[in-house]
C-alpha cells in the first residue's frame, strides 16, 4: 500500500506510453509512410514518452487541484438557536443536550451552537461548544446527520474536538476522529494533535488534560486563556490559510508521496520535534484578533434568510 498512488501514476503512464507507441507505430507501418527500423521507430517513441508525461502530470495536477478544492478559503459559522432546523431540516438536539449536561458536570459552560456556513450539501451538522472556567479549553461537540439519498459521502454521528492554545500559538487538540490521509496531508506543522477514535468524552478530556500539562513543562508556555468561539473559528482560519498556501507549494507527486506513507504507516498523533515549540514566539489573544484571519469576514455570522 507504500506506493499505491506513485504506481497509479507510473502505470498509467506506462499504459499511455505503450497504447500511443502501437498505435503510431502500427498507423505508420499499414500506411507505408515507415519502416521498422531504429531510426524511423524514434517518431512513435517520442509520441509515446511525451503522452506518458503528459498523462502522468495530468494526473498530478488533478490530485493538487482536488486536495486544494479540500481546504477552506472562506471558513466561518452561523450561529444557530435551540431547537431550530438547519437547512429545513430537523437536528438531533437531545444528543447535544445530554453533552451539555456531562459536561457542565466538569466545569463548561456553554458557548451555543453553530453550523459551518455555506451549509454542508448532503447532511445537517451542528457543532456545540462548551469552555472551561479558566477560559483555556474548548469543547466541540459534532452532531452530524446524513441526509437521505446524500451523496456527498458525509458520515453520520457523534465527533468530539477539545482544544487548547499554548502561548498564543501552538493549538493543541485531541479528538476522535479518525485520521484520514486527507486529514494528515493537511496538518499544520506545529499543531500538536492526538487522536483516540471511540474513546468517550470524560477521558478524552483527561488525556487532554495530560497532554495540555506535558507541553507546559516542555516549553515553559503556559494555556492562553480568554478562548471564544469567535477566535476558535478565527485559530481554523488561519490554519487553513497557512495550510493552503504550503500545500500550493507541493507538487502533485510529492502530495502523493505523502499520501502513501500515510496508508503505509497511518498516523494518530503528531507533534513538532522538542525543540521547536519553545522557541516558537508568544502571542496575546489581541493580536489575533488584528492578525490576518480577521480580512476573511465575521467569524461567526447570523443564518441566511431562507
Amino acid at each position: 500500500m507504500g506506493l499505491k498512488l506513485r504506481r497509479a501514476v507510473i502505470s498509467n503512464m506506462v499504459v499511455t506510453m505503450v497504447l500511443v507507441f502501437a498505435a503510431s507505430a502500427g498507423a505508420g507501418v499499414l500506411s507505408g509512410l515507415m519502416r521498422l527500423d531504429s531510426i524511423m521507430l524514434g517518431v512513435p517513441l517520442g509520441l509515446a514518452l511525451a503522452a506518458g508525461l503528459s498523462a502522468a502530470l495530468l494526473k498530478m495536477h488533478r490530485l493538487k487541484a482536488r486536495t486544494l478544492a479540500k481546504i477552506t478559503r472562506q471558513f466561518s459559522w452561523i450561529a444557530l438557536e435551540h431547537g431550530c432546523k438547519v437547512g429545513g431540516h430537523q437536528v438531533d438536539w437531545k444528543t447535544l443536550d445530554d453533552f451539555a449536561v456531562t459536561l457542565r458536570l466538569r466545569g463548561f459552560e456553554p458557548l451555543g451552537w453553530h453550523t459551518p456556513n455555506p451549509l454542508p450539501k448532503g447532511a445537517t451538522w451542528v457543532s456545540a461548544c462548551f469552555l472551561n472556567a479558566l477560559k483555556t479549553t474548548l469543547i466541540e461537540v459534532q452532531r452530524i446527520e446524513t441526509l437521505p439519498g446524500a451523496t456527498t459521502g458525509a458520515i453520520g454521528g457523534v465527533r468530539l474536538t477539545v482544544f487548547s492554545v499554548i502561548g498564543g500559538t501552538i493549538r493543541t487538540v485531541t479528538t476522535d476522529h479518525k485520521v484520514t490521509p486527507t486529514s494528515y496531508l493537511l496538518r499544520y506543522p506545529t499543531d500538536v494533535f492526538a487522536s483516540y477514535p471511540g474513546l468517550p468524552l470524560p477521558r478524552l478530556l483527561d488525556k487532554h488534560e495530560a497532554l495540555v500539562k506535558a507541553l507546559c513543562g516542555r516549553t515553559d508556555k503556559y494555556p492562553s486563556a480568554g478562548l471564544t468561539v469567535a477566535r476558535y473559528v478565527l485559530l481554523q482560519r488561519e490554519r487553513l490559510a497557512q495550510t493552503r498556501a504550503r500545500v500550493a507549494g507541493m507538487s502533485g507527486f510529492k502530495i502523493a508521496g505523502i499520501i502513501d506513507a500515510f496508508e503505509s504507516n497511518p498516523q494518530s498523533k503528531w507533534a513538532p520535534p522538542s525543540d521547536v515549540l519553545p522557541k516558537l514566539p508568544e502571542r496575546s489573544f489581541a493580536q489575533l484578533d488584528a492578525s490576518p484571519a480577521v480580512k476573511g469576514g465575521p467569524p461567526i455570522v447570523a443564518m441566511p434568510a431562507p
